[in-house]
């Protein structure tokens, strides 16, 4: 029973970053929003490139973004694990709830990859000191 449950951690530790990264790319390639007075569905890559204009509007949610590529630079450079940047992440695309339109697939697998990465930084970190004694 423990081998098993080692060779799950362990295919979880080696894969999970590329789950993140495939999700991250399926929410910038899919339809995230829908635009309220038209019904026209825009694609999370335009909103990547102008969604900081919501700012504008009270919604923060685009700066999501960044905290998630922050926790993500942090993964791939081997710093030390900082659990609060994935959660900040989740906060801000949350607040996508506040956009008077309505919202679609894209937005959804965005905000799965963030709770995904949450929990790859939470294993990763002093959270789970099993997940750290398996073998790379």
């Amino acid at each position: 029973m423990k081998k098993i449950r080692n060779d799950f951690l362990s295919f979880f530790k080696k894969r999970i970053f590329g789950i993140i990264i495939g999700l991250y790319l399926v929410s910038l390639f899919s339809p995230c929003i829908i635009v309220d007075y038209t019904g026209v569905h825009v694609i999370g890559f335009y909103i990547l490139l102008t969604g900081w204009v919501a700012l504008f509007s009270g919604i923060p949610a685009w700066f999501a973004n960044i905290f998630f590529l922050l926790s993500l630079r942090d993964i791939i450079k081997n710093k030390k694990w900082n659990i609060k940047l994935p959660l900040i992440s989740i906060a801000l695309g949350l607040t996508s709830f506040l956009y008077g339109g309505g919202l679609d697939f894209g937005f959804y697998v965005w905000i799965f990859s963030f709770c995904i990465l949450f929990l790859y930084v939470y294993y990763n970190s002093k959270g789970n000191s099993e997940f750290k004694k398996v073998r790379k």
